[in-house]
């Protein structure tokens, strides 16, 4: 579990990312041991085009207008933010690859200004995530980033 801490804290992904209590060892070395993985695997293709191991849809409800422009997958690769004009919205992808995928968005956040986010990256204290616009920072609200530090998972 101290390995993933700190994997996360290096990778600059969210607390709420991993549900650490409830993985068992092999998810705990698997996720901890994914970035050094995929650096590997980057060097030894000798700039060849991968092919994912894996591929998953996800099959938005209730959601219009989301731009292409505006998709941001957050460190960890758990939650996915995309923008619609003035809404920005916050998904769960699962934890693990196996974990199913929430056709709803967890929380939507409504922007007086048309939201296009540039990047995106953990909070200071490391429970929610914080979103960086083009008009400047933008802290995901208390509610999103309670729900994130209490998820059931």
């Amino acid at each position: 579990m101290n390995a993933l801490c700190q994997v996360c804290i290096i990778e600059g992904v969210c607390k709420a990312s991993f549900p650490l209590e409830k993985m068992s060892i092999d998810d705990l070395e698997h996720v901890a041991l994914s970035p050094h993985r995929l650096a590997e695997c980057l060097r030894r293709s000798d700039g060849r085009r991968l092919t994912p191991f894996q591929s998953r849809v996800l099959h938005p409800r209730d959601v219009q207008g989301i731009t292409s422009g505006g998709l941001f997958l957050a460190p960890g690769g758990r939650f996915l933010v995309t923008s619609s004009f003035y809404t920005l919205y916050l998904w769960d992808l699962g934890a693990t690859a196996s974990s199913p995928m929430k056709s709803f968005p967890l929380a939507e956040l409504s922007t007086e200004v048309p939201a296009r986010l540039w990047c995106i990256g953990p909070t200071p204290d490391w429970n929610g995530i914080c979103l960086f616009t083009v008009r400047g920072l933008v802290y995901v609200p208390f509610k999103v980033v309670s729900y994130l530090t209490n998820l059931d998972l």
